[in-house]
């Protein structure tokens, strides 16, 4: 796939010369409007595969994943998610979760996020991903719209139920990394 290639190239270019050991170039899955690469898991396979000397990883985005066709809104469907996103890049090599909700249908390949629990994923599915085993070392980064003052609040506030929820049945208190434009919560 030409556009594959052409990532692949321009991310080797844009990287000569710097110093990667100490850092890591995240590749966001897309929702895959038009002819967008990236909402399949295996275009970011394909891509990393491209780039085996550079220290990447992947941003998991629920809306993205969601409008590309993976649907997290029951059990099997979110099972199947995160086995096509094991099988292809490794769930180890998610190092950051944009969450959030999805304005778009499922599989509409449009790309509108939305509040948590508010859209078309829903609250029970991204509680779900929220407490994932497989996402338990990952940074999660709210990516919600800001349309009136206290949403950021409101989003961090169900972020934060949805950790809590899992670190209370947790006997290790495990801990999780949360951001908004406004901080870190761990």
């Amino acid at each position: 796939m030409d556009g594959i290639r052409t990532c692949a190239e321009s991310l080797r270019a844009a990287c000569r010369g710097l110093d990667l050991s100490a850092f890591r170039v995240l590749l966001e899955n897309t929702a895959g409007q038009g002819a967008c690469i990236g909402h399949r898991f295996e275009h970011l396979r394909d891509i990393i595969a491209a780039c085996s000397d550079l220290n990447l990883g992947v941003c998991f985005d629920t809306a993205h994943a969601f409008t590309a066709g993976y649907d997290l809104r029951d059990e099997d469907g979110l099972s199947a998610t995160f086995d096509a996103l094991e099988r292809n890049v490794g769930t180890a090599n998610v190092r950051a979760v944009h969450f959030n909700d999805s304005k778009a249908d499922y599989n509409s390949r449009v790309d509108r996020h939305w509040h948590i629990g508010l859209g078309h994923i829903g609250r029970e599915p991204l509680a779900r991903v929220a407490a994932h085993p497989k996402l338990s070392h990952a940074a999660f980064i709210l990516e919600t719209p800001l349309d009136e003052i206290g949403d950021d609040e409101r989003n961090l506030a169900m972020l934060r139920a949805f950790v809590s929820d899992e670190q209370a049945g947790d006997p290790s208190g495990g801990e999780k990394s949360c951001s908004t434009s406004g901080g870190l919560l761990r």
